[in-house]
């Protein structure tokens, strides 16, 4: 957790304690695992979005995009007010896009939406920091039958 900081000089109503990713460094083309645990402010919602986006120079090298409560468990909302522990998958397809860099900055940022159809969707949190790249011969070989 000591990568990441709040994106914004901010309360959010969900407050991160552990945030952590294996493997560590991230392997280009294998899943990561990531275990989040924090302590909610407000119920997370059914339907709340987490959503993972590597920066480079800006802009999103890709949005990995999901409902938090079908990654975490499909019966697991809402989640109450208090701790929580959540561990999710980002899958090998999506992480193969992880190249060209030792490192990325990334933000992470759960949404809750809005059950009452008369606000904006709620980001309950976010995070940006550094995940780091393991060097592309630690890669998984796409054609292991050669």
């Amino acid at each position: 957790m000591d990568e990441f900081q709040l994106c914004e000089d901010q309360k959010y109503l969900v407050e991160i304690t552990t945030l952590f990713f294996t493997p560590n460094p991230i392997v280009p083309g294998q899943a990561i695992i990531v275990n989040l645990t924090g302590i909610a402010q407000v119920p997370i919602e059914q339907y709340a979005k987490i959503k993972v986006q590597p920066i480079v120079f800006g802009f999103p090298v890709f949005t990995y995009e999901n409902d938090f409560c079908k990654e975490v468990n499909a019966n697991a909302c809402p989640i109450p007010v208090g701790s929580f522990n959540s561990i999710f998958t980002i899958p090998n397809t999506v992480t193969k896009n992880l190249k060209n860099s030792k490192e990325y900055r990334t933000r992470i940022t759960l949404i809750n939406p809005d059950v009452t159809y008369d606000t904006d969707d709620t980001e309950l949190f976010c995070l940006e920091g550094i995940i780091k790249i393991a060097d592309e011969s630690a890669a998984p070989d796409p054609n292991p039958m050669k």
